[in-house]
């Protein structure tokens, strides 16, 4: 039978930053600017520090190496209600985007409380180096940390955003071209910017539309939300012959209380949401939606929030193109069949 001794006595002690800079002849500063900031190191010195490290097992202390260098090595993101897919959709987003840079990331969610978006931007800026700042009811003030904002357009930092013009011109174009010439349009909520630019374009679409041709019938402002599409079904569909949803959420809850009340979709009455969420496509019917590039939403604010963090000009606002995209939701009203 073989013996085999450990590879590793029972009593050696770990080694110390101490050790790396005896082995490798150097002062102890240098070995922790090599572990910090190597492109400041001679690239001689620098090597025969790494031959140390890895010679003598030498594991560096992470938590003491972000604290040398004043980093954390995460971001943060605030968003208003996680459960909502379209919001954790671009958490998704960031969470890949800051794995590929190596950045961890925390998540708060405020459920919709401005004093609680207030509190979790306090407390992330202590444990952070940024933020992502998905919040569609006000402007983040983080303090210290730098911050993107995803939704609202702001002056004071860079952001990406949506062309809410454009959500409305793709869903009004789509149910005008199908023949519809009277439409519901469930408003958001009155404190997220998104809703205001989009009430904006749908009052200047009225404006510059002849009322024979389109008639526009604001309803709300109405929860973003499942329950707020059933329980607006009822006026969005008195008088009109097709429903343009705040979100993919609320045209779901169109939808669903439609088959409540044996309205027929699309054959009685179109339903179109927004977001581009992948309920969108588990409805029956499916939804026809105008989609947001959920994706590039989180992908670009990291990509900003990196910017700042290495001392460089972010890009100000970023406006991102939705699409339609175009299921069973929708058709000709009854009268032009």
């Amino acid at each position: 039978m073989r013996c085999y001794r450990a590879a590793v006595a029972p009593d050696r002690r770990v080694p110390t930053l101490a050790d790396v800079a005896r082995h490798a002849g150097v002062h102890p500063a240098t070995v922790s600017r090599t572990l910090s900031r190597p492109e400041l190191v001679a690239p001689a010195t620098r090597a025969a520090v790494l031959a140390a490290v890895e010679a003598l097992g030498f594991e560096p202390n992470l938590p003491a190496r972000q604290l040398a260098r004043g980093r954390t090595d995460a971001i943060g993101v605030v968003v208003p209600d996680i459960t909502n897919p379209y919001f954790a959709a671009i958490v998704r987003a960031v969470q890949r985007s800051a794995h590929d840079l190596d950045l961890a990331v925390l998540i708060a969610d405020t459920d919709g409380d401005p004093a609680a978006e207030a509190r979790a931007l306090a407390t992330l800026a202590r444990q952070v180096d940024g933020i992502v700042a998905v919040t569609p009811t006000s402007e983040p003030d983080a303090g210290r940390v730098p911050v993107v904002q995803v939704n609202r357009r702001s002056r004071r930092t860079p952001s990406v955003v949506v062309d809410q013009r454009a959500v409305v011109d793709l869903a009004l174009d789509h149910l005008a071209a199908l023949g519809h010439r009277r439409i519901a349009v469930v408003r958001g909520p009155g404190t997220y910017w998104s809703a205001a630019r989009r009430d904006r374009a749908v009052e200047q679409r009225a404006e510059r539309t002849p009322r024979p041709k389109l008639r526009l019938d604001p309803i709300g402002p109405v929860p973003p939300t499942f329950a707020g599409g059933v329980d607006a079904f009822a006026a969005a569909t008195q008088r009109s012959t097709a429903v343009v949803a705040f979100n993919d959420l609320q045209a779901a809850g169109l939808v669903v209380a439609a088959h409540r009340a044996g309205v027929a979709v699309p054959d009685a009455c179109s339903v179109i949401g927004s977001d581009g969420l992948d309920i969108a496509a588990m409805t029956a019917p499916g939804l026809t939606t105008v989609a947001a590039p959920l994706d590039a939403l989180g992908d670009i604010a990291v990509e900003q929030l990196g910017a700042l963090l290495r001392g460089e000009a972010a890009r100000g606002v970023v406006t991102l193109t939705p699409t339609l995209v175009e299921r069973h939701s929708t058709a000709a009203p009854p009268r032009t069949r």
